[in-house]
């Protein structure tokens, strides 16, 4: 269990961190029996694609390509909330519009719906991750200790994207045990 107020700064913190959340995820089933639900078929589908940009993110910074892993951040983040709307608010007629092959709702209606508290200068964040903004310059000229707390913040914030997702599946599936060991794995701070 990690504890302490500095965690996420931290780099072999953040990282353990952040692969148990990509181990416990992993044990989330992919297939069953209720995939002919569109519903469910679109979420496992999404938090699939979540999976994958956590993996990758984590990939990404252990071979030194912090920028690369901080453009993921938006995808990840992004997949984990869609999930998360797929399975907890999407409309029926939401879900047969998607079914008809028209566009998923665009992140930004899935956010008004889900958190206030992506608005103003969290989704300036955002677009400045993935597109060249200021935290991708800063991956490029920082050294050190102060890149490594960056990065270290940046997998964690990977892990907490993936968290959500997988608790919003787990709980669907009425998984406790995974339930449990998401809750477990979340960081104290005192």
């Amino acid at each position: 269990m990690i504890s302490g107020s500095d965690w996420m700064s931290d780099w072999n913190k953040a990282e353990t961190f952040s692969l148990r959340i990509g181990e416990i995820c992993a044990a989330i089933p992919q297939r069953g029996s209720w995939e002919p639900n569109d519903r469910i078929a679109f979420a496992m589908a999404s938090f699939r694609l979540a999976q994958e940009h956590h993996s990758a993110t984590l990939l990404l910074f252990r071979h030194d390509k912090p920028t690369s892993a901080n453009a993921l951040a938006r995808s990840l983040l992004e997949a984990g909330f869609r999930t998360s709307w797929l399975i907890e608010d999407a409309s029926d007629q939401e879900i047969k519009a998607i079914v008809e092959g028209r566009a998923m709702p665009i992140f930004g209606k899935i956010k008004s719906r889900l958190s206030k508290s992506l608005s103003g200068k969290h989704q300036g964040l955002l677009h400045t991750l993935t597109h060249g903004g200021t935290r991708a310059i800063a991956a490029q000229s920082l050294d050190g200790g102060a890149r490594e707390r960056l990065n270290a913040a940046m997998a964690a914030q990977a892990g907490f994207a993936l968290v959500g997702a997988g608790y919003s599946v787990a709980q669907w599936l009425g998984r406790q045990d995974i339930l449990t060991q998401l809750a477990d794995a979340i960081p104290i701070v005192d």
